[in-house]
């Protein structure tokens, strides 16, 4: 199967294993320049840093269909593509048309695999070790003019639409047809979503479908945090990069579409680990970081992973890796031995020889391990060059440790662990102890970064929230951080949300990185900290209102310009203001998961929520949950189908909650929030259901072979 894998461009397809590939180029013949190679930031330069794409289309997961709009100055083009097997075919139209501007068409075999390529004088033929490809175009031939290249190719004229095909027939009404068929079928496949959702779904597919690459290094596909970071932006990594919580976090992602992405993820990013036990911050072609590791997030992933698919050979598979990586962090981070961990950085034994890029042992690199790499919460801070750490314990990465250890404890008890069951929930609450203990300010209302002389830190950022996502604070503790600083909009509440320091830092106005900017993976744990304190009511309408302002901020640009930043302006909302946010990121759209959430949330200790009281109308059809497909519409009440089929309905807003169906066995609780009616509808491979009302009334449990209604429903009385 053909697919758009080489991480340097988009304007090619990539064909496995052989590894023959396809290019569509431009040569612009007033200025003798060739761009072979087309990506949206194709060039180091801050002035043309977006120019060369226009509109990301529909991207099927396995190259059987896409489109994209590319561009080149002021000249744009389409291109629409389709494949079954070893035969493509492409379309390609001109949006303007513009003179002494061709298209390239040319061939390579990649990373020294076996095969050639000859110019023919109907097209080009691809000769792999296995396989031969025939190359052709209806598309008028340029012969006067010559390309000073060394890449085999044709010229051929830019001003009407033609096609390209390989091993097809190339009538074009034929094509057409291919094209249109394998659209529908991309659409039909896809995930989608609408009314408040509208665009979400879009957004998820597109983002990490058009950065899946090949990597011909580990013979893989995976999704970089950005192919422009492969080959251009950060140094230029080689031909893939990952690094450690981006690619956990986008397999999260992922898995509102796809049951193959995670796995693709999760898989790559574990492959990446040190001979220590550690997922380092990064991995490349050119090398890695084996100084530092980067968040800790792993564990509570592949949980909320497993709970989506029940997948219990994922959690086994992982297992050890996870205990060995859990192991790492206090053998090499609690530089002072109290008990609570810093970020650091270990001296590199290779050096710079081995492709890395630095020694190691320097405060720069444990700010790289932070995830935060110029945060002001580590200005002036002291890094300790005998104990590789910085001298101070912060309270996101201890709480991200804790989490770490509670989902450890979970997964334990998933695998038949007991006794490692009871060691890492010890674990969890010596550290949940210690924390409340030296680290909470009840004057502040706020847990504190603790430097080693005992002074607490006030510097505030979205990590002193962290707390919460490992259900550290009491529901009083929860209640003063998030009313007394997440809510507080000299602080971190606002039309934008949330700044990666406090608004009443002064670094605040730099806007620059992770100095004042919004990143989506601050605003996701954090709000996954909301969602851990449900049972507190006014916590899911803050929730609600937090992914609310995270959509809005997401949907400015993505409508506009198909943009997903790595970060944006907090003042402005802008993503584009800033060189160093790149526009096409993958976890950006962790801004337009978390509305999703709201809809459809995974418990990271059981089951399914579906539905929302605060949310407005909205529709996600084709989520994935275990084997199934289910769609949620809230439209003038609530109808959940699965499969296709309708499996639950409501005439009021309702919400399932602790959703699972295991064996044929469907649980859930019913929560109200006025008399409705409820009907259930029966499904052949549902042998059972349990429904109860949050106020613990049973509405129902038993087989169910025919429809039925419950009227006169309130979780507040009785009926």
């Amino acid at each position: 199967m053909w697919n758009t894998y080489c991480a340097g461009e988009l304007n090619s397809v990539l064909h496995l294993p052989d590894m023959a590939s396809v290019r569509i180029g431009i040569y612009d013949c007033t200025q003798k320049f060739l761009l072979d190679r087309m990506l949206w930031r194709n060039q180091a330069d801050e002035g043309n840093m977006y120019k060369n794409v226009k509109r990301f289309g529909l991207h099927a997961e396995d190259g059987s269909y896409f489109d994209i709009d590319l561009n080149y100055q002021d000249f744009s083009f389409r291109l629409e593509f389709v494949s079954t097997g070893d035969c493509f075919a492409y379309r390609v139209t001109p949006l303007q048309k513009k003179e002494k501007i061709y298209f390239f068409l040319c061939a390579s075999i990649l990373w020294m695999h076996k095969g050639s390529v000859e110019v023919l004088q109907d097209g080009l033929s691809i000769r792999s070790e296995n396989k031969d490809y025939m190359i052709k175009t209806n598309a008028a031939f340029i012969s006067h003019v010559k390309v000073n290249t060394s890449l085999p190719g044709i010229l051929v004229e830019s001003n009407q639409v033609f096609y390209i095909t390989c091993n097809m027939n190339t009538d074009p009404d034929l094509i057409a047809l291919h094209l249109d068929a394998a659209r529908r079928q991309c659409i039909s496949s896809s995930a989608h979503s609408g009314g408040w959702l509208d665009g979400v779904s879009d957004a998820l597919q597109k983002g990490m479908g058009w950065n899946t690459i090949y990597d011909h290094v580990k013979e893989r596909i995976c999704s970089p945090v950005s192919r422009a970071w492969c080959v251009q932006n950060g140094k230029g990594f080689g031909s893939y990069v990952l690094f450690e919580w981006d690619t956990f976090f986008s397999a999260l992602m992922g898995a509102t579409y796809s049951r193959k992405f995670p796995r693709w993820q999760i898989d790559a990013i574990f492959q990446e680990m040190t001979s220590d036990g550690m997922i380092p911050n990064f991995g490349s072609e050119r090398g890695g970081s084996p100084d530092r590791s980067q968040p800790p997030v792993g564990s509570y992933c592949i949980l909320k992973l497993y709970q989506q698919f029940q997948d219990k050979n994922l959690l086994e598979r992982y297992y050890e890796p996870l205990v060995r990586w859990n192991k790492w962090w206090f053998e090499n981070r609690d530089g002072n031995h109290d008990g609570l961990l810093e970020w650091g950085s270990n001296p590199n034994p290779s050096g710079t020889e081995q492709g890395y890029f630095d020694n190691g042992n320097t405060m720069a690199c444990a700010m790289f391990e932070s995830g935060l790499d110029n945060s002001p919460m580590y200005d002036q801070v002291v890094f300790n060059e005998k104990t590789n750490t910085m001298e101070l314990a912060d309270v996101g990465l201890n709480s991200l440790y804790a989490l770490d250890c509670k989902c450890l404890a979970f997964i334990s008890r998933v695998c038949g662990r007991l006794t490692e069951e009871k060691l890492y929930h010890a674990e969890f609450e010596r550290m949940k102890e210690l924390m409340n203990q030296k680290m909470y300010d009840p004057n502040a209302g706020m847990y504190c970064n603790l430097h080693w002389n005992g002074e607490k830190d006030y510097r505030f950022s979205p990590t002193n929230f962290y707390p919460l996502l490992a259900g550290i604070p009491s529901a009083g503790q929860a209640k003063a951080m998030v009313n007394g600083h997440l809510l507080n909009e000299n602080e971190f509440w606002g039309t934008y949300v949330i700044p990666s320091i406090s608004k009443s830092c002064s670094a605040f106005s730099d806007q620059d990185y992770w100095r004042g900017r919004i990143w989506g993976p601050m605003n996701f744990l954090v709000y996954e900290g909301l969602k851990q304190y449900s049972c507190l009511e006014e916590f899911n309408r803050i929730a609600y209102l937090f992914a609310d302002k995270s959509l809005k901020l997401f949907m400015n640009e993505w409508y506009e310009e198909s943009h997903i930043h790595e970060n944006y302006n907090c003042i402005t909302g802008d993503g584009d203001d800033k060189f160093n946010a790149d526009p096409f990121y993958t976890w950006g759209a962790l801004l337009a998961y978390l509305p999703m959430c709201e809809l459809i949330y995974v418990h990271p200790y059981g089951g399914i929520r579906f539905g929302n009281f605060y949310a407005p109308a909205s529709t996600i059809e084709g989520f994935l949950v275990g084997s199934s497909s289910y769609d949620l519409c809230t439209k003038n009440g609530f109808m959940l189908n699965r499969n296709n089929k309708q499996l639950i309905a409501s005439d009021e807003m309702i919400i399932m909650d602790h959703f699972t169906l295991t064996e044929g066995i469907i649980s859930a609780v019913v929560i109200t929030s006025k008399t409705c009616c409820i009907t259930l509808y029966p499904q052949p491979e549902i042998i059972h259901y349990t429904l109860r009302l949050s106020n613990g009334m049973i509405i129902f449990d038993g087989a169910l072979d025919k429809q039925i209604t419950f009227s006169q429903l309130n979780s507040e009385n009785s009926f």
